[in-house]
């Protein structure tokens, strides 16, 4: 039988680890979120200008 402050000192490891994973896996999420917002933002930039571009040129 295991001396009972090994044993919660794994639990409390155990749950460190699981918090860090937790927090890793939300940081990858908000990041690609992040992410997306910018390219829609770069995506409309970039059209608006494309559109500019080509009613200069049609007139």
């Amino acid at each position: 039988m295991e001396h009972p402050l090994i044993s919660s000192n794994n639990a409390f490891q155990n749950l460190i680890t699981f918090y860090q994973k937790d927090q890793a896996a939300r940081t990858v999420l908000v990041l690609e979120q992040v992410l997306r917002f910018f390219l829609k933002i770069y995506k409309f930039k970039t059209q608006k200008k494309d559109n500019s571009v080509k009613t200069i040129h049609n007139s």
